[in-house]
Protein backbone atom coordinates (compact mmCIF):
# COMPACT_ATOMS: atom_id res chain seq x y z
CA UNK A 1 0.00 0.00 0.00
CA UNK A 2 2.63 2.85 0.66
CA UNK A 3 4.28 2.39 -2.60
CA UNK A 4 0.76 3.57 -4.09
CA UNK A 5 1.62 7.11 -2.70
CA UNK A 6 4.64 6.36 -5.13
CA UNK A 7 2.68 6.95 -8.33
CA UNK A 8 1.69 10.06 -7.61
CA UNK A 9 -1.19 11.52 -9.15
CA UNK A 10 -1.90 9.04 -11.87
CA UNK A 11 -5.82 8.44 -12.05
CA UNK A 12 -5.43 4.35 -11.54
CA UNK A 13 -3.66 4.91 -8.65
CA UNK A 14 -5.68 7.59 -6.56
CA UNK A 15 -9.23 5.46 -7.79
CA UNK A 16 -7.06 2.39 -5.61
CA UNK A 17 -6.64 4.33 -2.74
CA UNK A 18 -10.06 5.74 -2.72
CA UNK A 19 -11.16 2.23 -3.05
CA UNK A 20 -9.37 0.94 0.02
CA UNK A 21 -11.15 3.34 1.83
CA UNK A 22 -14.09 0.48 2.12
CA UNK A 23 -11.70 -1.73 3.09
CA UNK A 24 -12.60 -3.63 6.40
CA UNK A 25 -9.27 -3.12 7.73
CA UNK A 26 -8.68 0.25 9.87
CA UNK A 27 -5.44 0.21 9.32
CA UNK A 28 -5.67 -0.33 5.22
CA UNK A 29 -7.92 2.32 5.53
CA UNK A 30 -5.51 4.78 7.93
CA UNK A 31 -2.69 4.17 5.15
CA UNK A 32 -5.34 5.31 2.01
CA UNK A 33 -5.99 8.25 4.31
CA UNK A 34 -2.46 9.13 4.83
CA UNK A 35 -1.44 8.95 1.09
CA UNK A 36 -4.50 10.71 -0.09
CA UNK A 37 -3.77 13.61 2.67
CA UNK A 38 -0.03 13.57 1.09
CA UNK A 39 -1.45 13.10 -2.69
CA UNK A 40 -3.85 16.28 -1.74
CA UNK A 41 -6.44 15.60 -4.94
CA UNK A 42 -9.45 17.89 -4.66
CA UNK A 43 -11.66 15.08 -6.49
CA UNK A 44 -10.64 12.83 -3.35
CA UNK A 45 -12.21 14.97 -0.62
CA UNK A 46 -15.71 14.26 -0.61
CA UNK A 47 -14.69 10.39 0.43
CA UNK A 48 -12.31 11.03 2.92
CA UNK A 49 -14.94 13.42 4.79
CA UNK A 50 -17.10 10.55 4.94
CA UNK A 51 -14.85 8.81 6.56
CA UNK A 52 -15.31 11.00 9.72
CA UNK A 53 -18.23 8.61 10.79
CA UNK A 54 -16.05 5.82 10.47
CA UNK A 55 -16.73 3.80 13.74
CA UNK A 56 -12.62 3.38 14.56
CA UNK A 57 -11.61 7.19 16.48
CA UNK A 58 -8.16 6.09 14.67
CA UNK A 59 -9.43 6.53 11.46
CA UNK A 60 -11.23 9.55 12.18
CA UNK A 61 -8.28 11.41 13.58
CA UNK A 62 -6.56 10.52 10.37
CA UNK A 63 -9.04 11.82 8.72
CA UNK A 64 -8.10 14.84 10.31
CA UNK A 65 -5.15 14.80 9.21
CA UNK A 66 -5.61 14.50 6.07
CA UNK A 67 -8.09 17.30 5.93
CA UNK A 68 -5.12 19.07 7.32
CA UNK A 69 -3.20 18.26 4.13
CA UNK A 70 -5.56 20.04 2.02
CA UNK A 71 -5.86 23.23 3.56
CA UNK A 72 -2.70 24.83 1.37
CA UNK A 73 -5.25 23.24 -2.13
CA UNK A 74 -8.57 23.99 -0.70
CA UNK A 75 -8.40 26.31 2.50
CA UNK A 76 -11.46 27.71 2.07
CA UNK A 77 -14.28 24.49 1.71
CA UNK A 78 -16.53 25.22 3.72
CA UNK A 79 -17.95 21.12 3.56
CA UNK A 80 -13.99 20.20 4.93
CA UNK A 81 -14.62 22.98 7.66
CA UNK A 82 -17.84 21.49 8.83
CA UNK A 83 -16.01 18.28 9.36
CA UNK A 84 -13.17 19.06 11.00
CA UNK A 85 -15.73 21.29 13.54
CA UNK A 86 -17.60 18.08 13.97
CA UNK A 87 -14.00 16.22 14.71
CA UNK A 88 -13.30 18.59 16.90
CA UNK A 89 -16.16 18.11 19.15
CA UNK A 90 -15.82 13.82 18.74
CA UNK A 91 -15.82 12.24 21.70
CA UNK A 92 -12.42 10.69 21.56
CA UNK A 93 -9.08 12.95 22.94
CA UNK A 94 -6.86 12.09 20.13
CA UNK A 95 -9.42 12.38 17.32
CA UNK A 96 -10.14 16.23 18.98
CA UNK A 97 -6.75 16.98 19.31
CA UNK A 98 -6.06 15.94 15.47
CA UNK A 99 -9.30 18.01 14.40
CA UNK A 100 -7.64 20.86 16.19
CA UNK A 101 -4.54 20.94 14.79
CA UNK A 102 -5.60 20.63 11.04
CA UNK A 103 -8.08 23.72 11.92
CA UNK A 104 -5.32 25.33 12.78
CA UNK A 105 -3.12 24.77 9.40
CA UNK A 106 -2.70 28.02 7.30
CA UNK A 107 -2.88 27.92 3.89
CA UNK A 108 0.67 27.85 2.21
CA UNK A 109 0.30 30.48 -0.36
CA UNK A 110 1.84 33.82 0.75
CA UNK A 111 4.39 32.58 2.99
CA UNK A 112 7.81 33.57 0.65
CA UNK A 113 8.91 36.13 1.77
CA UNK A 114 9.77 39.52 -1.00
CA UNK A 115 12.74 41.04 -1.54
CA UNK A 116 14.37 42.73 1.90
CA UNK A 117 12.23 40.96 4.11
CA UNK A 118 13.45 38.47 6.68
CA UNK A 119 12.56 34.59 5.48
CA UNK A 120 13.38 33.52 9.18
CA UNK A 121 15.62 31.57 7.82
CA UNK A 122 19.23 31.75 8.93
CA UNK A 123 22.14 32.17 6.38
CA UNK A 124 25.47 30.93 6.56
Amino acid sequence: MGTLGSHGTEPAAIDLLLNLLDDPSPQVRISALSSLGFLQQPRTLRKVRLLANDDNPRVRAWVAIALGHFSAVEPTDPATSSVLDRLAADADPYVRDQATEARQRKPLRGTTSGPGEDSGSASP
